[in-house]
């Protein structure tokens, strides 16, 4: 079941290199989508439905409590601590082991090196939500699909340095390197 996630900030871009959370585990591309409870609340409404109908009818209505338990939709207040989360914000985690496609608003492929996709950044994006029924458990979960780059916002964490405000310009300067280690 393909689910439309617009307009959603992300956190912990994982979507051009591969990555393994756990010793053990198979790396995979993976992204955390953050939505505000108010300003979206159509769209957290949207997607409680549509992991509620498909677990409905996998488990053909008898959901099992490790399911709800285990929703992959979960509080922004679980993750307080952390820059853009808090009891006004949902998030959820999508995950693939094939890289998603990435694109820029005019649907042209992105990099890592375009420096575009940044936690913090406005994005929309499509998961796949399938249902995990095997020895590690029962839930439903995300499978990471496409991203598109939406707008700039601020960026999560500390903002990235920059150079014109560490450095004054050595254009036209003539000193040599010795003279600056003094």
């Amino acid at each position: 079941m393909k689910i439309k996630l617009t307009n959603v900030r992300i956190s912990f871009p994982n979507i051009f290199k591969p990555k393994a959370f756990e010793e053990g585990q198979d790396a995979s591309y993976g992204e955390t989508f953050v939505l505000d409870k108010v300003k979206q609340k159509e769209l957290i409404t949207q997607i409680r439905t549509a992991v509620n109908d498909l677990a409905t009818d996998y488990f053909k209505g008898k959901i099992p409590p490790m399911v709800t338990q285990k929703h992959p939709l979960r509080d922004g207040a679980e993750k307080e601590d952390l820059d853009g989360y808090g009891d006004t914000m949902m998030f959820c985690g999508a995950r693939n082991k094939t890289r998603p496609t990435v694109v820029d608003r005019a649907l042209n492929p992105l990099t890592e090196e375009d420096g575009i996709i940044y936690g913090g950044c406005f994005v929309n994006a499509t998961v796949r939500a399938w249902v995990q029924d095997n020895k590690v458990g029962k839930r439903i979960d995300f499978q990471l699909r496409a991203i598109q780059f939406l707008k700039d916002g601020p960026p999560f964490g500390q903002a990235p340095v920059k150079a014109n405000e560490e450095f004054d310009s050595l254009d036209g300067n003539n000193d040599s390197d010795d003279d600056m280690l003094d």
